[in-house]
C-alpha cells in the first residue's frame, strides 16, 4: 500500500481529508483514542468510506509505515496495487 499508492498519515490529515471526501478507505488501530475514532466513524458515514481497523497498536501501525512514532490512523487516497480496499472485513 504505502510503496506503490498513496496515503496520509495522521488523525489531523485523515479527518480533513474525509471531510472534503477525498479519502477512499481509512485504516485506524486498534488502541486509537474513543475521539478520534468518534470523528472518523461520523464523518465517513456520509460518504460511505470504508473503515478498517488494525488488530494491533498505534505504534505496530507506525512502524509498518516506516515512522518511529505511533500513528493511529492512514488514510487511503489511491491504493496503488495493494487489494485492501477490496477487503470485506472489517479488520486486517
Amino acid at each position: 500500500m504505502l510503496k506503490t499508492g498513496k496515503v496520509l498519515i495522521g488523525s489531523n490529515k485523515v479527518l480533513k481529508n474525509l471531510k472534503l471526501g477525498k479519502t477512499k478507505g481509512i485504516v485506524v488501530a486498534q488502541n486509537s483514542p474513543k475521539n478520534i475514532m468518534d470523528d472518523i466513524t461520523y464523518y465517513s458515514q456520509f460518504n460511505k468510506i470504508p473503515i478498517i481497523t488494525f488488530p494491533n497498536n498505534s505504534l505496530e501501525l507506525g512502524s509498518i509505515c516506516g515512522r518511529p512514532h505511533s500513528v493511529c490512523s492512514i488514510g487511503i487516497l489511491n491504493a496503488g496495487q495493494s487489494k485492501i480496499l477490496s477487503a470485506q472485513k472489517e479488520s486486517i
